[in-house]
């Protein structure tokens, strides 16, 4: 939803006190810095999910020959998924 005209102006007029309060400040803040961070670790928590469900996967497999082996396999695929939700969520809206 694009904000109103009256917002709008608020906020050029709240940027541009930023800037000039705290030039170094406002140099830093960048929308694209925080848009390629969540992108990063929106990359890192699939990867990480991924990694889980192979796991899983692979413990399940693994079990039906060396079924120790196999359930501390599936055992820490299954707790990397939710591992790496929280990741995601954690970056994605803690800014």
């Amino acid at each position: 939803m694009p904000l109103s005209d009256e917002h709008r102006h608020a906020l050029d007029e709240i940027e541009r006190a930023l800037k000039k309060d705290d030039p170094r400040f406002a140099a830093t803040v960048n929308i694209d810095q925080i848009q390629r961070h969540r992108r990063r670790w929106t990359i890192i928590a699939a990867a990480l999910f991924l990694l889980g469900v192979v796991l899983l996967i692979t413990g399940l497999v693994t079990s039906d020959s060396y079924l120790l082996v196999g359930a501390i396999i599936s055992s820490i695929g299954f707790l990397t998924m939710p591992a790496a939700i929280a990741v995601f969520l954690d970056h994605r809206f803690n800014l």
